[in-house]
């Protein structure tokens, strides 16, 4: 698999759980329900994707998935962490009801630009949407969109949770 279709697979589990960690959120696990469509991939890395199970991630087909936010992430609120998935934001807004940030991808590996916009309802649930249109390092177009939303499970972590630890 290539560093860029890495890299977006990657982008496609954070941008969902940003909200979970919004101030004001509850501690705890987090049932995140995303539904992506991909375009732009190269048929050779989709074919590499299907023998690995993967073929269906881009088709717009819900994928949930367990994301544990501990007391401190609640706490400490949205971190858009510049700079872990090659990415920053900018014009960032936060609210106790919406998120909404431009996504700027520098290169070289994605260069390309988006946004994330989000709604926030109440301490337990969230619901938003993420673009991505970019060029990955060997040149090939891509465009992302996922919707996304969340809602609060319970106060302890699963051990097959994403982030935090499990509690």
């Amino acid at each position: 698999m290539s560093r860029p279709l890495a890299l977006l697979i990657l982008l496609s589990l954070v941008a969902p759980s940003l909200p979970a960690a919004a101030a004001g959120q509850k501690p705890g696990q987090w049932l995140v329900t995303s539904r992506m469509t991909m375009k732009g991939i190269p048929e050779e890395q989709l074919a590499q994707m299907r023998k690995m199970g993967m073929g269906g991630i881009f088709s717009g087909e819900p994928r949930t998935t367990k994301q544990c936010v501990t007391p401190e992430q609640a706490a400490k609120g949205i971190d858009f962490d510049q700079g872990r998935n090659g990415c920053q934001y900018a014009n960032k807004v936060v609210t106790a009801t919406r998120v909404s940030a431009d996504v700027v991808c520098p290169g070289p590996r994605l260069k390309g630009k988006g946004h994330i916009d989000m709604t926030l309802s109440g301490d337990s649930a969230y619901s938003g949407r993420w673009s991505l249109d970019g060029v990955d390092r060997a040149g090939n177009k891509l465009q992302q969109e996922i919707q996304f939303d969340g809602k609060w499970d319970k106060a302890s972590c699963d051990a097959d949770a994403l982030g935090g630890k499990p509690r």
